[in-house]
């Protein structure tokens, strides 16, 4: 082998390595920000039908998939982004069947199995108004707090940090004197270190040296601009990066523009400045 073939052989795995690398690393991130719906459709006595359709679609951007059931009647949507979807189910000879309502959030792995009843494809038999689908899946201990607890909860100075303390095993820690302390509240997990935690926005490790959130004030504000806030303290997948103690996820609201402010935004922007005071008798 000449000097030249082996610099292209050497030329191509160092392509071949990196290509790797870069689709590893993207499918990784996309793990991390996105969901997973799969389930079984069956008949009434409970057969697999297989070759039946299957649709999600997500309820609040319109965006939708479809896939076909394997020969087990099994189906898959990997890599759905987080939010409301409307699973259809639909096959010759059998009515169709439709679950909404399925709130998928990030990581989670939903089971939804349609059992058709056999009838026309035109009539359609829909599901609402389910209650939350219990994660069956993965041993991973977690807590997920949703968008509508984040603004109704009151946090102090609207630090994030603060719903971790409703998980269990979560407990508040002083705050050290060092260089690297860092001012906001310090979590121990199952008694881990204050600063063995990471925490994870949109999926990038947004952690500073003393184990907080990035920040000025060493805290996790912000509350207005994030829609989900998840505590895993327990049984990591192995997307996740290495933690000794709890892995804090927050998932960002879409952008909506200026319009989309919050109670306490509008309350500040808007509230008229207060009269100065007066003297009794006089006139205003």
């Amino acid at each position: 082998m000449t000097a030249r073939s082996r610099a292209g052989t050497a030329q191509t795995w160092v392509a071949l390595v990196a290509l790797a690398v870069l689709f590893g690393g993207a499918q990784a991130i996309a793990q991390l920000t996105t969901g997973t719906i799969n389930g079984a459709v069956t008949d009434q006595s409970g057969a697999a039908i297989p070759g039946a359709n299957v649709t999600a679609k997500n309820a609040e951007t319109g965006a939708s998939r479809a896939t076909v059931t394997g020969p087990t009647g099994r189906y898959e949507f990997p890599s759905l982004p987080g939010g409301t979807y409307e699973v259809t189910a639909t096959s010759q000879g059998f009515q169709t069947s439709i679950r909404s309502g399925v709130v998928l959030s990030v990581g989670q792995n939903l089971v939804v199995n349609h059992s058709l009843q056999v009838g026309e494809v035109t009539q359609s038999v829909t599901v609402t108004g389910e209650v939350p689908l219990v994660e069956t899946t993965s041993a991973t201990v977690s807590q997920l707090v949703d968008e509508k607890k984040i603004q109704d909860i009151p946090l102090n100075g609207r630090d994030l940090t603060q719903l971790a303390f409703l998980q269990p095993g979560v407990m508040k820690m002083p705050t050290g004197t060092g260089v690297f302390s860092g001012l906001g509240d310090k979590i121990t997990v199952a008694g881990a270190r204050g600063n063995q935690n990471l925490y994870l926005l949109d999926g990038v490790s947004n952690s500073d040296l003393s184990g907080n959130p990035q920040g000025a004030a060493g805290s996790y504000i912000g509350a207005e601009t994030v829609k989900e806030f998840q505590v895993i303290t327990n049984n990591y997948s192995a997307e996740y990066q290495s933690a000794a103690g709890a892995i804090a996820w927050t998932r960002p609201v879409e952008p909506c523009g200026p319009l989309c402010r919050s109670p306490a935004q509008f309350t500040t922007a808007w509230t008229p400045a207060r009269a100065a005071p007066q003297a009794p008798g006089s006139m205003a």
